[in-house]
């Protein structure tokens, strides 16, 4: 049975008359008379008794009526309900993120986002390494990168990117060459076995790291690194108020290294309402911060 002619035959049953229910529906007499027919003619009975001035419901038309008005009154429900998710995002939300995201920011990031949508039931694990494990099973990771991400069952898309630098507590005398820092002191995580960089002609370079202590705590590696236990690789936006303050120094290299990838993982190849907005709302705060710590 044709959807939208049964649509149009609970509308007139409810009016009363094809002319009140031709009104509601803001179409021709003519054409709401017409598919009524073609509705009776398909099913091979009457539905509905035309009288001049009078319009009654046939025993077949009472039956058909009560049968489908609770269906298509549910799905009218339903519609509505969709389109209640669509402007108004709601129901669960799983994230990854590494344990360095944005540091402390993350706590401000997930509790301004729950204030601006507070039907979505937020829950946020960490994980630590490079690579969240089994993305597939939630609906949002996060991954920092400076190297192509592997093959996943998963769709990315990169969000921004962070420049980065080298960073010591001292001014290093002499030029410090990139290959040089091969036989540097490093503060390290576990995960980073290379420092990668890019050179005047574009072309990558990839450093193999030796390390001094191993850390894979940010704080614990900018303290390490403060109190002149090696050189340690941090995003410029994250430690710019102490390179201003004279506690760091960035080094300048030959080749410049690469900027850290911020990059979003999901399961659906349509990205899901409530994972565009918190991804939208990611990007929004990430502007604002880098904003402000660039107005200081």
């Amino acid at each position: 049975m044709n959807l939208n002619h049964l649509h149009k035959f609970v509308m007139t049953v409810k009016a009363g008359s094809i002319t009140a229910a031709a009104k509601r529906l803001e179409m021709p007499k003519s054409s709401l008379s017409r598919q009524l027919s073609q509705l009776e003619q398909e099913l091979g009975m009457t539905l509905l008794d035309r009288r001049p001035r009078h319009l009654e419901t046939t025993e077949a038309g009472k039956q058909l009526y009560s049968d489908v008005e609770p269906l298509l009154s549910g799905i009218n429900e339903a519609k509505e309900s969709l389109e209640k998710l669509r402007t108004s995002p709601r129901g669960s939300l799983r994230i990854q993120i590494p344990t360095e995201f944005l540091g402390e920011d993350i706590s401000d990031l997930c509790l301004g986002f729950l204030s601006r949508y507070p039907d979505i039931q937020l829950s946020v694990t960490e994980y630590t390494g490079l690579i969240p494990l089994h993305p597939e099973e939630q609906d949002i990771s996060f991954v920092f990168h400076d190297a192509p991400l592997p093959d996943m069952d998963v769709v990315a898309i990169t969000l921004a990117s962070f420049p980065q630098s080298v960073f010591s507590n001292t001014k290093i005398q002499g030029k410090l060459k990139t290959e040089d820092i091969e036989s540097e002191k490093l503060v390290l995580h576990s995960m980073e076995e290379f420092w990668h960089f890019r050179s005047k002609s574009k072309q990558r370079l990839s450093i193999k790291t030796q390390a001094a202590i191993i850390m894979d705590s940010h704080e614990m590696r900018l303290q390490a690194c403060l109190r002149g236990f090696g050189l340690a690789r941090f995003t410029d936006y994250r430690v710019e108020s102490m390179v201003q303050d004279g506690k760091l120094v960035r080094l300048q290299l030959p080749e410049a290294m690469i900027a850290l990838s911020l990059s979003v993982l999901y399961r659906h190849r349509r990205i899901p309402r409530k994972v565009q907005v918190f991804v939208d709302y990611v990007q929004s705060y990430m502007g604002h911060q880098q904003k402000a710590e660039h107005s200081l």
